[in-house]
């Protein structure tokens, strides 16, 4: 007896009624915007890494790590390079 797999096809067609019935979003109204863009703002305290005081040159972090004794962290984007202005 040969099984026949029908749950990609199946899937398949439900991703594209769900996609075809989504359409274009409902703009929310004026009178909700405040409300609705203070909840996914970020919050006081929700973006702890933000609160850190961040230096984006190397070698004044260097400089600041000597001064202070403390080790350096670098964060580094694609390439390899430190994280600076994009």
């Amino acid at each position: 007896m040969r099984k026949t797999f029908i749950l990609p096809p199946v899937l398949t067609v439900v991703c594209l009624v769900a996609t075809a019935r989504a359409g274009e979003p409902d703009a929310v109204p004026a009178e909700q915007f405040d409300a609705l863009h203070a909840l996914v703002k970020p919050q006081p305290g929700e973006s702890r890494w933000m609160e850190i005081p961040w230096l984006t040159s190397v070698w004044e972090a260097r400089q600041q790590a000597a001064a202070e004794g403390k080790p350096i962290f670098i964060w580094a984007g694609s390439g390899g390079g430190p994280v600076g202005v994009c």
